[in-house]
């Protein structure tokens, strides 16, 4: 469906690290690198910004084209961005972190071609873990993380309960979530408000 698109203009942005690995040190696991999606031909661009008095310069890590998946004749696509995903570019995993507004925004609202960005998909999920015997451990664990008692949880504290108690879902379904619900960008959703989505009231 993406081919009925007008893309010519639309570039995602995500931030990436490299995946800590045998092959990667640890000063390389904590660099940081911008990788651009261009959805007019599925190319890719690796850029890394250069950080002030650490020795990185950055500059291209990889020149803008197109990217095979290992041992395949398939190129990475859309369908493989999403925040938490990992990709293999030339013997390095990458992990994307974060993506900028646009890209989050862009991706909301083709939720029908990105599935992660479906916030209604992300609570169809979710709620059919909890009901499947995760209520209580959920419930447990959003109260858990809040030890201040706020009433209120950031993006990392609903990703960080949900991880607690079990339930399987990628990041960037978490953050999707708390997007639809912190319409004002406070930066923190109610706990009440999350438990009353995951039917989680008493």
């Amino acid at each position: 469906m993406h081919k009925l698109m007008n893309k010519d203009k639309i570039i995602l942005r995500f931030t990436a690290r490299m995946t800590p690995g045998s092959s990667v040190s640890h000063a390389d696991a904590g660099r940081r690198f911008v990788l651009s999606y261009f959805m007019m031909d599925d190319s890719l661009l690796v850029f890394e910004p250069p950080v002030r008095n650490s020795g990185i310069i950055g500059g291209k890590f990889l020149e803008r084209q197109r990217v095979y998946k290992p041992q395949s004749e398939e190129i990475y696509t859309y369908q493989d961005l999403y925040v938490g995903a990992h990709l293999s570019i030339f013997g390095r995993s990458f992990e994307l972190l974060d993506a900028d507004e646009y890209t989050y925004s862009y991706m909301e609202n083709n939720k029908h071609i990105f599935i992660m960005a479906d916030a209604d998909a992300a609570l169809t999920s979710i709620g059919a873990q909890v009901a499947a015997g995760k209520a209580e451990a959920v419930r447990a664990a959003l109260v858990e993380v809040d030890p201040q008692g706020t009433g209120h949880l950031t993006e990392e504290q609903l990703e960080h309960a949900l991880s607690k108690a079990g339930i399987k879902f990628s990041r960037h379904q978490v953050i999707t979530l708390h997007r639809r619900m912190d319409r004002e960008r406070q930066g923190v959703v109610s706990t009440d408000d999350i438990m009353s989505v995951l039917t989680l009231r008493s």
